[in-house]
């Protein structure tokens, strides 16, 4: 996947961004296997994103740290979905070296139903924007309710 990510770049103009699952990058060989090929490449590494589920920060923590890390250093960014189903992602959220976390409406249009619900979706702005890690979401900001608005443009 990645090889075909950087032959696409190569091709054209823009950023891509390609998910990559826990399995992945937990494999032993993984890590030096990217990095290889990464190194190889003359394209803008800047252009390629590399997008993770937050579960994988709860399974293996340590492990999606150094992928962080090493893809930061080698100039790829590296986004996080799905960091709202997994709140308590927040407490690592600051070593991971993150350019953006991914945000589904859908979600936050349940969260906003309860007061818990919406402290914690102000606790993931609040600490995406310390962190300087930029908040996307999964559809127009229009379509989830104006206090979550709110909340994301503060």
């Amino acid at each position: 996947a990645v090889e075909l990510a950087l032959e696409w770049l190569a091709d054209n103009q823009g950023d891509l961004v390609i998910r990559m699952s826990l399995p992945t990058i937990v494999q032993p060989r993984f890590l030096q296997e990217i990095q290889s090929c990464l190194s190889r490449s003359s394209v803008d590494l800047s252009r390629l994103y590399i997008e993770l589920d937050a579960y994988g920060v709860e399974a293996h923590g340590e492990e999606v740290e150094v992928f962080c890390l090493a893809m930061k250093e080698m100039g790829v960014r590296v986004g996080l979905r799905r960091l709202l189903e997994h709140i308590g992602v927040l407490r690592n959220l600051q070593t991971l070296q993150l350019s953006y976390v991914s945000f589904s409406t859908d979600v936050i249009r349940e969260m906003v139903q309860s007061p818990g619900g919406m402290e914690l979706l102000v606790a993931a702005s609040n600490t995406c924007a310390r962190l300087g890690v930029q908040i996307q979401l999964n559809a127009p900001i229009t379509e989830i309710p104006v206090e979550a608005q709110k909340i994301l443009r503060a």
